[in-house]
Order: C-alpha cells, then structure tokens, then sequence
C-alpha cells in the first residue's frame, strides 16, 4: 500500500502536505509526496488489477495525460511519475491530478 511520507517541501512546491487516498476496498491507493525538491504522483495495488493507467495532470493553462505501467514492487505493485520529468511546469496554481482507476482525484500547488 501507499505510504505517504512526511517530507518538507520547498516553498516552491507548495505546502509539505503529502495528499493521499485509498479506495474503501483497499484495492487502489492514491497519492502525491514531494522528495527531493520533485512532486511524485504515485498509485498502488495489492494486486496486478490493471497492466496500464492514464494519469492526467490539469494545470492553470491546460491538461495533459500520458499512459504509465504499473509495475512489481515489494508485496504489492506501483507506479511512481515525476511530475518535473513528465509534464510542463504551467507557472504557479493549483495542479489537478486524475488516475484512471480512482475514483477520487488530487491536487497540489506550484
């Protein structure tokens, strides 16, 4: 399961808030933690319920989603995305990501 870490984040990235959210089941978890001066949108199973997700990150300009594996990690499986390496920085606001087996979504701040 997602584990999300109470790790200090620069002032450029918003507050040091770790957003995070698990299915009732337990079966998909959600999060955002920031580590080493990055963002990282994280998603976690028990199992291997899905080979592939869509991740979607809604800026202050537009959306941009790309298509990730979800891989074997530990007991269970994950994906951890830069969000630095992976989609354009649009400038300070609010960034609204989306995975696309969760019915939730979260946001933080740049």
């Amino acid at each position: 399961m997602l584990v999300a870490a109470a790790v200090l984040a620069p002032a450029a990235l918003g507050s040091g808030s770790n957003p995070s959210y698990c299915s009732p089941s337990g079966d998909v978890c959600i999060g955002i933690s920031h580590k080493s001066g990055d963002v990282w949108l994280e998603i976690s199973t028990p199992n291997k319920y899905f080979s592939t997700y869509k991740l979607c990150v809604a800026g202050p300009k537009n959306k941009v989603c790309h298509t990730y594996a979800i891989k074997k990690s530990g007991a269970g499986y994950d994906s951890k995305v830069s969000w630095s390496k992976s989609f354009p920085n649009q400038g300070h606001g609010t960034y609204k990501v989306t995975w696309s087996y969760s019915a939730k979504s979260l946001s933080f701040k740049a």
